[in-house]
C-alpha cells in the first residue's frame, strides 16, 4: 500500500490528510521524466475506488497513526485492484515517457522477487 502511494505521489496524485479524495499534486517524478496522471481520465476506471481506499490506508499507515486505523479493512480483492491500476499508472507515466520498458527492467536479474 505505501508503494502504491508512493508511485501515485511520482505521478501527482495524492489524498491530503483528512481527506477521503484523490486530488492532483505536483508530481515528484517529473525531475526524471514522469508525466502526471490525468485525475479527469483516471476516475472513470473501474478500479480508481479500489486505489482511493488503498491510498487512505496508506496514509494511515505512515503518518497520524491512530491505533484505531491499523486494520484498514482493505480485502485482497480491493489491493489487487489497486495494484493493477498503479502498475499500469507506471508503465504509462513513468517508463513510456522514458522510452523503457517495465518488462524488460522487471526480467533483469537483479528485480527478482
Amino acid at each position: 500500500m505505501v508503494i502504491a502511494r508512493f508511485f501515485c505521489w511520482e505521478i501527482g496524485l495524492k489524498i491530503p490528510y483528512g481527506k477521503q479524495t484523490i486530488e492532483p499534486c505536483d508530481p515528484r517524478g517529473t525531475t526524471y521524466g514522469a508525466t502526471k496522471a490525468d485525475l479527469s481520465v483516471l476516475c472513470h476506471d473501474t478500479r480508481f475506488d479500489s486505489l482511493r481506499l488503498v491510498l487512505i490506508a496508506a496514509n494511515r499507515a505512515v503518518a497520524h497513526i491512530e491505533p484505531s486505523d491499523v486494520d484498514h479493512h482493505v480485502t485482497d480483492s480491493v489491493l489487487v485492484a489497486a495494484i493493477d491500476l498503479v502498475e499500469e499508472l507506471v508503465r504509462s507515466h513513468i517508463y513510456a515517457p522514458n522510452n523503457v520498458s517495465l518488462d524488460d527492467a522487471m526480467r533483469l536479474p537483479n528485480n527478482r522477487i
